[in-house]
């Protein structure tokens, strides 16, 4: 499997698991990034509401270059290893499925 491959299904499951870890209770508009909005402009999370909208319902991913695929890895991975963090996982030990998600993710993005 080629690294583009590779890429294409991490990229397949950080959307789930972003949209699992991602809360926000305050959201007029129930998580539905709107850039026209100066609420999701200025909001805290607006970071993670649109890398959400961007990639629900799942994009084609065969349509992303190998550095878009990366950078949208690189962002889930670093969502996801700071939520891990949160909860007190040692993500680069931690066995559980997020932590060693985080891991082959990091370890896919930082291979040549």
């Amino acid at each position: 499997m080629d690294r583009t491959e590779q890429l294409r299904q991490q990229l397949e499951t950080a959307r789930g698991l972003v949209k699992a870890y991602f809360e926000t209770d305050d959201c007029p508009w129930e998580q539905r990034f709107h850039q026209e909005q100066h609420a999701c402009r200025h909001c805290a999370d607006g970071f993670v509401c649109e890398w959400l909208f961007e990639h629900d319902t799942p994009p084609d991913l065969a349509a992303y270059t190998p550095a878009q695929l990366r950078n949208a890895l690189v962002f889930a991975a670093g969502y996801l290893e700071g939520r891990m963090t949160q909860g007190d996982h040692k993500t680069g030990i931690c066995p559980c499925a997020t932590c060693s998600w985080v891991r082959q993710a990091r370890d896919l993005v930082e291979s040549p």
